[in-house]
C-alpha cells in the first residue's frame, strides 16, 4: 500500500473518531448548557470566518497543491516556494481584514437589531479569522508533502476535545460563555501554533524569498489559475453559509443555533457521499485522463445507488426517532423538527444524486461547476429573502430544499446532455418502494417508555425492515458481493 493510501485510511480513522466527538459536543453539551443565541453566534461566526478564510487566501488553496510539485527541490527551499506562500497569505489575510473593518458599520447594521451578541462580539472576529486563516495556509503545505494524518488529527480529535473540556467547564459552572468564548478562540490560536511547531520540526520547507523562478515561469498562470479557484471557493462557501448568515440578519441568533443543530442531523445523511467522494475522485479523475466514458458512467450509477440507499436509511432513522428526539432535545429545539426533516430531506437529495459534482469538476467542462454554483448562490439569496420573512426558520430550510434540488436537477440534466451519463434506473425506484413502508412502520410504532430501549428496538428494526429486502432483491449487487465476502470470512452465508 504507498503512502498516499496509507494516509487515506488513517484519515478517514481519524474522522470517524473526531465524527462522536462533534456530536457530543452539539448534541449534549452546546443544546443543553448554551442558550440558543450563544450557540447561534458560534456558528455564525464559525461561518464568517471560514469566508473570510477563503476570501483572505485568493485560491492559494488550489495553487499550492497544483504548482508545489514543479517548484519542490532536495534542498528544501523549494525556489521559495514558501516565501511566496507566506507573502501572499499575510497580503490576502491584512486586505481582507481591512476589508472586513470598511464593512464593519453595513454588519453591525445588518445584525444589530436581532442580533446583538454579533455587534458586542464583533472586535473579536478578526482574530479568530486570523487564526483560522494560519491554520489552514499550514494545513495546506503539510499536506502538500504528504503529511496529511496531523493536520487532520489536530483539527478534526485535538480541536473539538480541547473544546470539550471547555464545554464541560461552562456546563459545571466553572466560566461563564464570555470566558468560553475567549477559550473557543484561544483555542485555535494554539492548533495554529501546534500545526507550526510540527511542520517546522520536520523541515520540510526553508524559508527564503527568492521566487523570481516562479514569477518568471509561472506567474500569470497561477494568478488565473487562482483566480477562477476563488470564485469557486467562495461561491462554494456562499452556498454553504448564507441562510445561516441571512437567518441571523432576519431573524436572530437563537433561530441561528436551531437551525445549526438541524442541520447537525442532515450532515448524517450525508456521510456516505462525503466518504465515496473521497474515494471516488481519483478514479474519476483517472477515467478522464483515459478517456474512459464508460467506466465514469458505472461509476456515477454505483455510487448514486449506494449513496441513495444509506443516505435513505439515515434519513428514515432519524425520522422515525421523533419521539426519541423529543425527549433529547430542549423545547426551543423542538420547535425546529420540522426543519430537521426539511434539512435532511435536501441533504438526502443532494447525496442521492451522486458524484455529479466530482465528475463535473474533473471533466472538461469544469468551469460550468462554477456556473452552476452563482446559479445557486443567486437562487438561495432569494428564497431566502423571500421565504424567511413569512415562514422563520422553516422558511430558510424550504429554501435550502428547493435550491439544493433544483441545482442538481440542472447537474443531473447537464451531464445527461453532454455526456450522455444517466445515474438512476429501477434499483433506485426499489429502493423508495421499500423505504417508504418501512419509514410508515417505524414511525407508527408506538413509543416504548424509554430512550434507552426505544432507541435501539425502534433503530434496529427499520434498519432489518430495510435492509433484509434490499439483499433478497438484490437491489444494490456491489453491497450483495461485500456481505457474502465477510461472511464468506466465517463460512456464514446468508439462509
Amino acid at each position: 500500500m504507498g503512502i498516499v493510501q496509507k494516509q487515506a485510511v488513517r484519515v478517514n480513522l481519524i474522522n470517524y473518531l473526531g465524527f462522536p466527538i462533534g456530536y457530543i459536543n452539539i448534541i449534549l453539551l452546546y443544546q443543553n448548557y448554551f442558550e440558543t443565541a450563544e450557540f447561534g453566534l458560534i456558528s455564525i461566526f464559525e461561518k464568517l470566518s471560514i469566508f473570510y478564510m477563503v476570501t483572505a487566501m485568493f485560491g492559494l488553496h488550489s495553487v499550492i497543491f497544483k504548482y508545489f510539485p514543479f517548484f519542490k527541490t532536495e534542498d528544501k527551499k523549494h525556489n521559495g516556494f514558501a516565501g511566496y506562500i507566506f507573502l501572499w497569505t499575510v497580503a490576502g489575510g491584512l486586505i481582507s481584514l481591512g476589508a472586513l473593518f470598511l464593512l464593519k458599520p453595513i454588519i453591525i447594521d445588518v445584525y444589530q437589531e436581532n442580533s446583538p451578541l454579533v455587534v458586542e462580539y464583533f472586535n473579536y472576529l478578526a482574530p479568530l479569522c486570523v487564526f483560522m486563516l494560519a491554520y489552514n495556509v499550514l494545513e495546506m503545505m503539510t499536506r502538500a508533502v504528504f503529511r496529511s494524518v496531523m493536520p487532520n488529527l489536530i483539527r478534526e480529535v485535538f480541536k473539538r476535545l480541547i473544546i470539550t473540556v471547555f464545554l464541560i467547564f461552562k456546563a459545571l459552572g466553572w466560566i461563564d460563555f464570555h470566558t468560553f468564548f475567549l477559550c473557543y478562540l484561544g483555542t485555535h490560536l494554539f492548533i495554529a501554533f501546534l500545526l507550526l511547531a510540527y511542520l517546522v520540526y520536520h523541515k520540510d520547507y526553508k524559508l527564503n524569498f527568492n521566487f523570481s523562478a516562479i514569477n518568471r515561469s509561472y506567474g500569470a498562470g497561477i494568478l488565473k489559475f487562482a483566480g477562477f479557484s476563488y470564485l469557486a471557493g467562495t461561491t462554494f462557501i456562499l452556498i454553504q453559509s448564507i441562510d445561516t448568515f441571512m437567518l441571523g440578519a432576519m431573524v436572530g441568533l437563537s433561530d441561528v443555533g436551531v437551525y445549526t443543530m438541524a442541520f447537525s442531523f442532515g450532515a448524517l445523511v450525508t456521510t456516505p457521499a462525503r466518504a465515496l467522494g473521497n474515494i471516488s475522485i481519483p478514479l474519476v479523475a483517472e477515467a478522464w485522463k483515459e478517456k474512459d466514458l464508460a467506466k465514469i458512467s458505472d461509476l456515477y450509477k454505483r455510487t448514486a445507488l449506494i449513496q441513495m440507499a444509506v443516505g435513505l436509511l439515515l434519513f428514515i432513522g432519524i425520522w422515525v426517532n421523533k419521539e426519541n428526539l423529543f425527549h433529547i432535545l430542549k423545547p426551543e429545539y423542538k420547535e425546529g423538527f420540522s426543519v430537521i426533516i426539511l434539512i435532511c430531506l435536501a441533504q438526502w437529495i443532494d447525496t442521492a444524486t451522486g458524484m455529479n459534482a466530482t465528475i463535473l469538476a474533473t471533466s472538461e467542462k469544469y468551469r460550468f461547476d462554477l456556473y452552476f454554483n452563482l446559479v445557486l448562490v443567486a437562487i438561495s439569496i432569494v428564497l431566502n429573502y423571500l421565504l424567511i420573512p413569512v415562514f422563520d426558520i422553516e422558511g430558510a430550510a424550504l429554501a435550502t430544499l428547493i435550491s439544493i434540488s433544483f441545482f442538481n436537477f440542472l447537474k443531473w440534466i447537464f451531464l445527461k446532455k453532454v455526456f450522455g451519463f444517466q445515474p438512476f434506473d429501477k434499483g433506485n425506484l426499489m429502493l423508495l418502494i421499500i423505504g417508504i413502508p418501512v419509514w410508515a412502520i417505524g414511525y407508527f410504532l408506538p413509543w416504548m417508555g424509554s430512550i434507552w430501549v426505544d432507541i435501539p428496538v425502534r433503530s434496529v428494526s427499520t434498519a432489518l425492515l430495510f435492509c433484509i429486502p434490499l439483499y433478497y432483491l438484490k437491489t444494490i449487487p456491489d453491497v450483495n458481493a461485500w456481505v457474502d465476502k465477510i461472511l464468506g470470512k466465517f463460512n456464514l452465508r446468508m439462509p
